[in-house]
C-alpha cells in the first residue's frame, strides 16, 4: 500500500496557485493508495478506482486522463495475448510541477459547463462566433476560440492516419458541436479501458463524419477477455465425439 504516496496526493497542490479539482484528487489519492512507495507503481484497475471513490466510471476515466496530462501520473497501456486492454500500469510523478493556467485550462475543458468561459490571454473580441453559410439557404453558428483546436483532438486520437481528411471533418463537426466537447468526449474514449486495440479504432475523419461522439463508450467484450484455451477445445471435441457415438448407437438400435 502507498500510504507515503497518498499522504503525497492529499497536500501536492498544498503550496500552489492550482488547486486540483476535487475528482481528480480524488482519483489521485485513490490510485497512489494502490501503490508501491519504493517504485511508485501500480495495476489497479478503472473498476477498483470506482469503488473506493465512488465517483463514476466516465468521472474516473476523465480524471486519470487529466492527471495524465498533466503528467501526475504516467499510464503504459496493456493488451493481452488475445488484444484486449488489460490494466494499465500507472506511475505516479512524485516531482510533478504545478500546471501553468492554460495548460490546467486545456486538461480539464471537458470538466467546464456549456456556458463558461475559459482562460485566456486574448481579448473577448477573440473568442468570437463565426456564421458558416449552407447550400439549403441557413446559417450555423459554429464555436470558434484560440483554445480548443483541431490539433487537440489529433493529440489525443490513438489512430493517426489520413489527417487531412480529419482536418477537413473536423472542421465540419465544431459545426455541430463545441470543439472543447468533442475533445472531451475523444480524450474519454481513447483513455476507456475497453476501447479495441488501435487498428480497430475508427479513422478520425470516420468518427467526425458519423458524430461517433453520440456513441455510447465501449463494453466489455466477453469473447475476447475470454478465448477459449486448448483444453477447452479438446474437450469441447471429445464431448462432440461422445455425442454421435451415442446418436450412433441409437440408430442401430
Amino acid at each position: 500500500m502507498g500510504w507515503r504516496d497518498a499522504a503525497w496526493a492529499y497536500t501536492v497542490d498544498a503550496k500552489w496557485q492550482y488547486k486540483l479539482p476535487l475528482p481528480q484528487k480524488a482519483v489521485l489519492a485513490a490510485v497512489c493508495m494502490r501503490t508501491d512507495d519504493k517504485t511508485h507503481q501500480t495495476f489497479v484497475g478503472q473498476q477498483t478506482i470506482v469503488d473506493m471513490t465512488g465517483a463514476s466510471k466516465a468521472t474516473v476515466s476523465r480524471a486519470l486522463g487529466v492527471l495524465s496530462t498533466q503528467q501526475f501520473i504516467v499510464r503504459d497501456v496493456r493488451h493481452g495475448k488475445s488484444g484486449y486492454r488489460t490494466s494499465d500500469l500507472i506511475t505516479v510523478c512524485l516531482d510533478v510541477r504545478e500546471p501553468s493556467r492554460q495548460s490546467a485550462y486545456k486538461a480539464e475543458s471537458n470538466d467546464l459547463g456549456i456556458t463558461e468561459k475559459p482562460p485566456t490571454n486574448h481579448s473577448d473580441v477573440a473568442e468570437e462566433i463565426i456564421q458558416i453559410d449552407h447550400s439549403d439557404d441557413h446559417t450555423v453558428l459554429a464555436l470558434v476560440g484560440p483554445e480548443v483546436t483541431f490539433d487537440d483532438f489529433w493529440t489525443v486520437w490513438p489512430r493517426k492516419d489520413d489527417r487531412k481528411a480529419a482536418v477537413s471533418a473536423w472542421d465540419k463537426a465544431i459545426t455541430r458541436k463545441p470543439a472543447a466537447e468533442i475533445v472531451a468526449i475523444a480524450t474519454e474514449y481513447a483513455n476507456h479501458p475497453h476501447r479495441k486495440p488501435k487498428q480497430f479504432v475508427p479513422y478520425g475523419a470516420t468518427w467526425l463524419n458519423r458524430d461517433r461522439w453520440l456513441d455510447p463508450m465501449p463494453e466489455p467484450d466477453e469473447m475476447a477477455q475470454r478465448r477459449p484455451t486448448r483444453n477447452d477445445n479438446n474437450l469441447a471435441y471429445l464431448q462432440r465425439l461422445a455425442a454421435e457415438q451415442e446418436a450412433q448407437k441409437g440408430i442401430s438400435a
